[in-house]
Formats: C-alpha cells, sequence, structure tokens
C-alpha cells in the first residue's frame, strides 16, 4: 500500500510576489545570515546586529532578486534569488 506524503506545493507565476515576500521576511529575520553577507571579516558573526537599514542596503547590493548578475568588485558576499536557471554573468 503507497502512503502519499508528500504534496507539492501550491505556487504559479501569479504568487511570485507572495514567495518572494515570504523569502526576504526569511533573510530579513535571520540576523546570522544578515551578519555573514554584511561583514566581511572573519569574526562576522562577533559583529553586533544590523540595524534595519543596513539589512535593507543588502538588497541589490549583496542579494540580487533579479535573473542575471551583474558581479560587483567591492562587494564580497552575495546570494542569489532566482526563480529560473540563469547563469550569473560578469559586467560587459
Amino acid at each position: 500500500m503507497k502512503i502519499n506524503n508528500y504534496h507539492p506545493p501550491k505556487s504559479s507565476f501569479l504568487s511570485i510576489n507572495k514567495d518572494m515576500r515570504l523569502i526576504i521576511d526569511k533573510i530579513l529575520n535571520n540576523d546570522r545570515l544578515c551578519k555573514l553577507l554584511y561583514y566581511t571579516s572573519r569574526d562576522a558573526l562577533e559583529k553586533p546586529k544590523l540595524t534595519d537599514e543596513q539589512k535593507l542596503s543588502l538588497f541589490g547590493k549583496n542579494i540580487k532578486i533579479i535573473p542575471k548578475l551583474y558581479v560587483d568588485n567591492e562587494v564580497l558576499n552575495y546570494m542569489i534569488i532566482s526563480f529560473d536557471n540563469h547563469i550569473p554573468t560578469s559586467n560587459p
């Protein structure tokens, strides 16, 4: 007898905004992850918590929410959020 324990998530193209909001909330509520993205030193986890302004500054710079990633030589830590299989590229 087969027991079906897996139920695929009910998601569609129309729910991308809702899905993105959930992902962003999870990232912003994870102080450890935010510290690792913001600070580039080995003692990043011992540094002070980020302010809301510092966390928001991660988006667009350290956290990219676009299918094409341009590598910025000044930013050392990246997180890519993608709903497709796009490959990061360097600046033209």
